[in-house]
């Protein structure tokens, strides 16, 4: 019998919240290496297809601009400003409303602008 996922929100609640707690920094540097992947393979899609991108994610648009802007603020504390600069680069190019495009967010604190 399978047992069925909570909902994304939750999901990503809880994987954050690892994150925060997380105490081994391979574990915090991997996962930073894997959102990175994916944002901009997002990005990359979004170029492609635009707002149909957003059709692959339950939480879709908003709620993944905001999953990735919390962990972007995540790795910033625990790992540092250069990772999380790599990953703000491709999640800045999202837009935040169909449509439209971002510009550039100010950058993070500690570390160069983007």
């Amino acid at each position: 019998m399978k047992i069925p996922k909570p909902p994304a929100a939750e999901r990503k609640a809880r994987y954050i919240d690892g994150l925060r707690h997380e105490q081994n920094c391979s574990v915090l540097f991997i996962s930073a290496c894997d959102k990175l992947a994916n944002a901009r393979s997002i990005l990359k899609d979004y170029r492609l297809i635009g707002d149909e991108v957003w059709k692959r994610f339950k939480l879709g648009r908003p709620g993944t601009l905001s999953y990735y802007t919390e962990l972007t603020l995540v790795y910033a504390e625990r790992v540092g400003p250069p990772v999380a600069h790599e990953l703000a680069r491709p999640v800045r190019g999202w837009p935040a409303r169909a449509g439209e495009h971002r510009p550039p967010a100010a950058p993070l604190a500690g570390g160069p602008p983007s």
